[in-house]
């Protein structure tokens, strides 16, 4: 699930989360009734309000809190801890802790997981790198932070994705309202991109990142012939990875024209003959007609023998691709 929302530069880090969690958190358990629903967040976002509105949803949370003295203070035993295992090894060290916090606008204390960590760079001295995780969980201290807390980290990559690949900062617009449409385009885009990634199951994109779909399956460069019923894509002998992409292609309602390859009609071929030159037919979903379009599929009967001389403006619809297999 991508949400992206765009807020002021100088709006702070938590503002909208809470309507946000109001309208998610419903949606998410009427469409999972016995799913556990867990937030993590980082640290931008531990606020008094925020830690109350999780707790009257029922969910559960691991939210990274920002150091104070009264944390570092509650710290200090295991920083000591490790940094005795690191003069004694020369590595890196980590321990782990927990104890209970409350801050002033607190109701009530919650359980502070630490994150003891003691880095050692050659040539430089020992660094203290403490690390508050503030949780209603009851897992261990280590496996909450290791396991839990740190797969985050994967979302991160998900982020680096959307700014890298999609350009979801490209935000250059004098409006708000503007810059907030970019960013729901980019998120739009990168569900469909995300849907690609789902048909790269078992072939060499399986675990391919959106920078590398974008190149390897849509900035190909192929040469299009459209008709009244089909579209036809002749890509190059070249391409990178042509099993992929045909494989993918067919996942999303694409098959290849057999009788060109002279199989047996019913036949979907993996490998095209190499005059075919990797051809690949989509058939055409709904065409929209105003004012009411009716859902009106392309037809499989046989081409006429006469062609036809007018051509009306479809629009190629992935939802609603016919698939042979």
């Amino acid at each position: 699930m991508t949400l992206l929302t765009l807020t002021p530069g100088n709006a702070p880090t938590a503002v909208g989360v809470q309507g946000l969690l109001r309208r998610l958190i419903p949606k998410v358990w009427a469409a999972f009734p016995r799913a556990r629903v867990r937030v993590r967040l980082d640290g931008g976002f531990a606020t008094p309000a925020l830690f109350d509105e999780l707790e009257a949803a029922g969910v559960d949370y691991v939210v990274a809190m920002a150091k104070n003295p009264v944390l570092e203070a509650a710290a200090a035993p295991w920083l000591a801890e490790a940094r005795l295992q690191a003069e004694r090894t020369g590595a890196s060290a980590r321990v782990f802790g927990e104890t209970r916090y409350q801050a002033k606008s607190w109701p009530h204390p919650r359980r502070a997981v630490i994150k003891a960590e003691v880095v050692v760079h050659p040539g430089r001295a020992l660094r203290d790198n403490p690390r508050i995780v503030i949780t209603n969980l009851r897992h261990s201290p280590e496996r909450l932070y290791r396991e839990i807390y740190c797969a985050r980290g994967d979302s991160e990559n998900r982020l680096k994705e959307l700014h890298h690949d999609l350009a979801v900062g490209r935000t250059s617009c004098s409006r708000f309202w503007a810059n907030q449409l970019r960013v729901t385009l980019t998120a739009a885009a990168y569900v469909l991109l995300q849907e690609l990634q789902l048909r790269a199951d078992r072939t060499s994109l399986a675990r391919a990142q959106v920078g590398r779909l974008r190149l390897v399956l849509l900035k190909i460069g192929v040469r299009v012939t459209r008709s009244v019923r089909r579209v036809v894509l002749h890509l190059p002998r070249a391409h990178p990875d042509p099993h992929a992409w045909q494989r993918i292609a067919r996942r999303l309602g694409a098959f290849t024209p057999n009788r060109i390859a002279g199989l047996p009609n019913p036949v979907v071929v993996s490998t095209l003959d190499s005059t075919c030159a990797s051809l690949v037919r989509v058939y055409l979903g709904p065409v929209p007609c105003r004012p009411q379009p009716p859902l009106v599929t392309a037809s499989r009967a046989p081409r006429p023998q006469s062609r036809c001389t007018h051509r009306t403006n479809t629009t190629l619809r992935a939802p609603f691709i016919r698939s042979d297999e």
